[in-house]
């Protein structure tokens, strides 16, 4: 019996589930393979974590590492992830049950707090679930999920929808969530396909806080800056047009990748010195795509430089190599940074980095050959 099989199996029939050798199985679902897990749809997964409320599901979660995500979009739903040597993914929908006729796949019914729901699985590997209101209907699995399994929905993602309710039901989901939980671990704006309205991108601005990463995309030329992005590990901004040196003022995060900035190099220059006096305490590494770089001209001739770096590295955090073809050190005080020489422009941009020692091995910049200033690039 393979592997979905034997999940269906066991969540027909109460006896069936108290089965000894049927509940060996499940409960190593994590000694499976890879490419078993993958073979599982949707419905398998649902139904898998369904069983697992009747054996020791903290256990399973702690082992298994899956979290569930929002997303906001033309469809409603909640995206199921299992972090192993790749990311997996399942994606449970909702929708109003009068649109049922525009979709096709195997008819499932699932038990949502005490309610059976009917659903469609698609060739997409979508679980589709059909709501006398599709808002509402997800509202309810969102609740019913939190409250069953204890658990926080970690990440968020929210595209324009065409739907004329798509505005009302954005701010109302992300308001129930808020109610239950203060902040994401992730949330990804995406507007490269179509931006948001403008008193939408406001609203999600001043409500929706990432602990983790705050990533927007798209081509924006004017926004308001996030209110919670200082309570973010990380910040993303992709097409960042609208943000200036007065924006970099305001960030207080450990990773910063910001790709076409209007930020210049005296812009850059004055955030350097900033940091020296002590400014963005938590920065670890920042790197700003922009027009106009100038490592050179960024320090001031009596700046505290200990020496240059050539063919270096940083071992950045996820065990990600940060490459360092050219960088001077500078030593203001007891922390240490390297200024990354830009290897070629990319397109119109060139790339500014800045890496804060040590390093996330706790290698301070010596790890790297230093050669003296004096033999240095100028």
């Amino acid at each position: 019996m393979d592997v979905p099989e034997l999940v269906r199996l066991s969540t027909t029939n109460i006896k069936v589930q108290g089965e000894a050798e049927i509940m060996k199985q499940i409960k190593s679902f994590f000694f499976l393979s890879f490419d078993q897990k993958k073979e599982l749809n949707t419905a398998d997964v649902f139904y898998l974590l369904q069983m697992h409320l009747y054996l020791d599901y903290p256990k399973f979660l702690r082992v298994n590492h899956f979290s569930f995500n929002l997303t906001v979009s033309n469809m409603l739903g909640i995206e199921v992830r299992l972090k192993e040597e790749r990311i997996l993914k399942w994606t449970i929908l909702t929708e109003f049950i009068g649109d049922v006729e525009g979709y096709s796949g195997k008819i499932y019914f699932l038990r949502i707090d005490d309610q059976m729901i009917p659903g469609l699985l698609t060739d997409k590997n979508e679980l589709v679930t059909f709501w006398n209101d599709r808002l509402e209907g997800l509202k309810t699995l969102v609740g019913w999920l939190m409250r069953k399994y204890q658990v926080r929905i970690e990440g968020f993602h929210v595209e324009k929808g065409d739907q004329m309710e798509f505005s009302k039901e954005l701010i109302s989901i992300v308001n129930f969530i808020n109610y239950r939980q203060n902040s994401f671990s992730t949330v990804l704006i995406d507007e490269r396909e179509e931006l948001l309205d403008t008193d939408v991108i406001n609203f999600l601005s001043k409500n929706v806080a990432a602990y983790s990463k705050y990533s927007h995309l798209g081509d924006r030329t004017k926004m308001r800056f996030p209110d919670a992005v200082n309570k973010s590990r990380s910040l993303l901004i992709s097409h960042a047009h609208w943000f200036t040196a007065h924006h970099m003022f305001m960030t207080n995060c450990v990773f910063v990748t910001i790709v076409d900035s209007p930020m210049s190099n005296t812009d850059i220059r004055c955030m350097v010195r900033f940091w020296m006096h002590g400014r963005f305490p938590r920065l670890k590494h920042i790197k700003v795509k922009t027009v106009d770089v100038r490592v050179g001209q960024i320090l001031d001739a009596d700046a505290p430089t200990i020496g240059y770096i050539r063919d270096g590295v940083y071992r950045s955090e996820n065990d990600e190599l940060v490459d360092i073809g050219v960088g001077v050190v500078i030593r203001p005080k007891d922390v240490a940074a390297t200024l990354i020489y830009p290897r070629t422009r990319t397109r119109r941009l060139i790339t500014f980095q800045m890496v804060v020692w040590p390093d996330f091995e706790d290698f301070n910049y010596d790890r790297n050959v230093i050669l003296p200033a004096r033999n240095g690039v100028h």
